[in-house]
């Protein structure tokens, strides 16, 4: 068995050495998580995030939202989400990380994905939003519940802004 302290080096010599298999990505983003997303971890990925390949800058968004709490990988998320030209598969993996991450800071920019012309960014803002849980999310939530797009793999729009206002109004009465 490989204990946490060896395995975090293992994983990024991995990833340094630039692999494009994304199930390879995928599980060494996954054992990241596991062992800790801190320091070099996050310096690999926030690197990867910028100048990565599509898969690549998928799978270091989703990673460093699910296991990071640096500050630098909320920014970095928040400035993925924000921009236009990038993809929007990352952007909507990086809404879902700022969602896990749940920090108030980053209601400006989920609010204003509430409004993307992406679905799945809609989609993943709402989510976002939900599990920050704060009162004043509500009213643009409530707007989207009429969004019948479909995200696939998912639900739709408007019924992931109903259960986003379901989660807030629980947290805020409970």
């Amino acid at each position: 068995m490989v204990s946490k302290r060896t395995a975090t080096p293992l994983l990024l010599s991995i990833l340094r050495e630039d692999v494009t298999d994304a199930v390879m990505l995928w599980e060494c983003g996954k054992a990241l998580v596991q062992t800790g997303v801190t320091g070099p971890a996050v310096t690999q990925l926030l690197r990867m995030l910028r100048h990565g390949s599509l898969e690549q800058r998928k799978m270091a968004a989703w990673t460093l939202g699910m296991g990071s709490v640096s500050a630098a990988a909320r920014a970095a998320l928040e400035r993925t989400l924000s921009s236009k030209t990038e993809h929007a598969d990352v952007r909507a993996q990086a809404a879902e990380g700022l969602g896990t991450l749940a920090r108030k800071a980053s209601l400006p920019v989920l609010h204003h994905a509430l409004t993307d012309a992406e679905s799945k960014i809609r989609f993943w803002a709402a989510y976002a939003l939900g599990e920050i849980g704060d009162r004043r999310a509500l009213a643009a939530l409530q707007t989207l519940t009429k969004d019948r797009t479909k995200v696939e793999g998912f639900g739709t729009v408007g019924s992931e802004a109903r259960s986003a206002i379901g989660r807030i109004v629980q947290r805020a009465s409970g």
